[in-house]
């Protein structure tokens, strides 16, 4: 016999490893039973890392298939709607996708579909994208259902020796601060107030 190691590395920085000890032709079976015990446990998908698949891929056994995907997605690649329908922020009230950055013209370095607070107009990530470094304006990446926490994504503001800070700005990450309640308190709309902005002159203009 000789020991395999494992390691998963979760969403909330923790990286678990187990050493298993194994036959090496049973190798990939103890992987795979100990995949969908976690899955089972977890009540989510894991994606396997483009390592492990190669491994496995050496391995012609029905096991290794399994463990490698779908030939439309056979590492368990990046997806926007997958990942946030798993995270239950696709449907949640406190939060909408936008396609603002559809053809990539607000920020190259983001995904064309963006998840925002419901509040926050595209109007709005507009300005605020102004105030960001490359535009990289503050997105959700992650997202507790249970209890509304959440973690967004941005770059530094742009505030410079003058101080320079931006309504915008502050609106859009008042609105990401009042999303943090669980799916049975009032969405922004509803109760909370969201944070303001002033389009101009023309008037309020919410998120």
């Amino acid at each position: 016999e000789s020991w395999l190691r494992l390691r998963i590395v979760c969403s909330d920085f923790r990286n678990l490893d187990f050493v298993i000890w194994c036959s090496e032709e049973s190798a990939v079976s103890c992987v795979k039973d100990l995949l969908e015990v976690l899955e089972t446990k977890a009540h989510t998908k894991i994606n396997y890392s483009a390592r492990l698949v190669r491994q496995l891929n050496a391995n012609t056994t029905e096991d290794s298939k399994h463990l490698a995907g779908t030939k439309s997605r056979p590492y368990g690649v990046y997806d926007f709607e997958t990942e946030f329908k798993r995270q239950k922020a696709l449907g949640s009230k406190h939060w909408r996708v936008t396609n603002i950055n559809e053809d990539y013209g607000l920020c190259e370095t983001y995904p064309s579909k963006l998840m925002v607070p419901s509040s926050s107009r595209d109007s709005l990530l507009q300005e605020t994208a102004k105030y960001r470094s490359k535009s990289r304006l503050p997105v959700l990446t992650w997202y507790d259902s249970t209890t509304g926490a959440s973690i967004s994504r941005c770059a530094q503001p742009k505030v410079g020796l003058s101080r320079n800070n931006s309504e915008a700005d502050q609106a859009h990450v008042s609105n990401i601060r009042l999303t943090a309640a669980t799916e049975s308190a009032p969405s922004p709309s509803e109760g909370n107030t969201p944070g303001t902005w002033k389009e101009g002159k023309a008037g309020q203009d919410e998120g």
